[in-house]
């Protein structure tokens, strides 16, 4: 999770993807305000200002022996930690609490990545909602909001383009296909496929079939 650049003054360790492994999870929830990538320089300096007084090549020593992505996790949370007390001294109301959290989007964000990567999972609005740690409501609001169709629409449409993948590229049986983008039963594949693409999975690959001949000509 880390990259080293420069040398000297210029050094510096990124730190990218450590908050990833603990998103959904309720005891982080104050790092989803952080960027995807932390960048820590060998010198602090007042342009950036938001560097441990901790030693270089000691993070990144840290980072290198066994439990290194354990390390990076909990040095980012403390760097996190370090400049939020940083941020609220700049603050001028600091004696007003503020709220540091951002919108819902890298939440939904999160979600999407997981339907993307699991299509064929039984995923439900309260499957998905509780996964983002929102109430069914919120975060079906939420998902509207940012993606611009409900929950199971999306899901629909993510299972739908990865069977036309499936039937596109692989030499599988349509019970397969259907049984890899998350319906039981090939006729519910079937249908669903018809309502999406307006023709059935027999047809689309007969449609690609005939396109592949055309192309070879």
């Amino acid at each position: 999770p880390y990259i080293k650049l420069g040398d000297g003054e210029t050094q510096a360790l990124v730190l990218s993807a450590a908050l990833d492994l603990t998103y959904v999870s309720p005891s982080a929830y104050a790092n989803r305000i952080a960027p995807n990538v932390w960048i820590m320089r060998a010198e602090a300096t007042e342009e950036h200002s938001q560097t441990l007084a901790m030693d270089y090549e000691q993070v990144l020593a840290g980072c290198n022996r066994i439990g290194g992505m354990g390390f990076a996790t909990m040095f980012v949370s403390a760097q996190f930690a370090y400049i939020i007390c940083d941020m609220t001294m700049k603050v001028p109301s600091a004696s007003v609490p503020e709220d540091f959290r951002v919108p819902n989007r890298r939440r939904i964000s999160a979600i999407l990545r997981e339907i993307h990567a699991r299509p064929e999972a039984e995923w439900t609005v309260a499957k998905l909602a509780a996964l983002a740690g929102l109430s069914r409501s919120t975060f079906a609001e939420a998902f509207h909001d940012n993606v611009g169709m409900g929950p199971l629409s999306f899901v629909t449409e993510c299972r739908m383009k990865r069977a036309a993948e499936l039937l596109s590229i692989r030499q599988m049986t349509f019970y397969e296909v259907a049984n890899r983008v998350g319906y039981r039963f090939e006729a519910s594949f079937a249908r669903a496929f018809k309502r999406f693409y307006g023709i059935s999975p027999s047809e689309f690959v007969a449609t690609r079939l005939k396109e592949n001949e055309e192309a070879a000509h």
